[in-house]
């Protein structure tokens, strides 16, 4: 069934694309999706998500520059990480404190 709904979406029409352009595409995209394969995909997503990483964190900033150097690595010649300095909400201090039933 899988087989036939992607022989389906391989036929149809690709909006703004030309029919050159659209066979390209999906030669391109058959490339990249024969380089994918479940246990790297599965590897990437464990190390991106093994420890929170909000914006402004030194993890986000470790993540950032790890897929920087892949980016580098392959082949793109300007990888640029921007800094922008903003306001988060971080807070200052932490409390908790129980009131109810009793202070």
């Amino acid at each position: 069934m899988a087989l036939l709904g992607a022989r389906a979406v391989a036929q149809s029409p690709m909006t703004g694309f030309s029919t050159a352009a659209m066979t390209a595409q999906r030669a391109l995209e058959a490339t990249l999706a024969g380089r994918l394969s479940r246990d790297s995909t599965g590897a990437y997503f464990r190390y991106f998500t093994a420890e929170p990483h909000p914006a402004g964190s030194t993890r986000n900033k470790i993540l950032a520059d790890h897929l920087a150097a892949r980016f580098r690595q392959y082949g793109w010649d300007e990888v640029k990480l921007h800094r922008y300095d903003v306001l988060l909400p971080w807070p200052k201090r932490i409390r908790v404190a129980m009131i109810a039933p009793k202070k």
